[in-house]
């Protein structure tokens, strides 16, 4: 069984109460809706804000002193167990995500996590 068969066949094996999310009850339709909907927030509604905030980021940023941070403090089981602990049933936030979107993705968004 590969991976991403074996996370689905766990997915089911849950039993989460949600197997229809906006309209998809294809795992891989979930998918590309949260990654469609992800990209949508990410896009800045004002170029010149944006750059305002980045600014003030990179500036903040460069002057920070505080402890570096530990790689190893965000884990795939951390991710998973923190979206484990996610209520579902609940009405999506301002990106548009239920929990039930991260529920059936866990295992693909937790690899992403960490990696990024």
């Amino acid at each position: 069984m590969t991976e991403i068969s074996l996370f689905c066949y766990n997915c089911i094996e849950q039993k989460h109460t949600a197997t229809v999310i906006d309209g998809f009850n294809n795992e891989k339709a979930i998918a590309d809706r949260f990654a469609s909907v992800f990209q949508d927030a990410c896009v800045p509604n004002s170029l010149q804000r944006h750059g305002e905030l980045e600014t003030q980021f990179f500036t903040r940023h460069s002057q920070y002193v505080g402890d570096k941070f530990n790689d190893n403090i965000v884990t795939v089981e951390l991710v998973g167990e923190c979206i484990d602990k996610l209520k579902k049933g609940k009405a999506p936030g301002l990106d548009d995500l239920t929990a039930e979107h991260f529920i059936c993705s866990s295992y693909l968004i937790g690899t992403l996590i960490v990696t990024v």
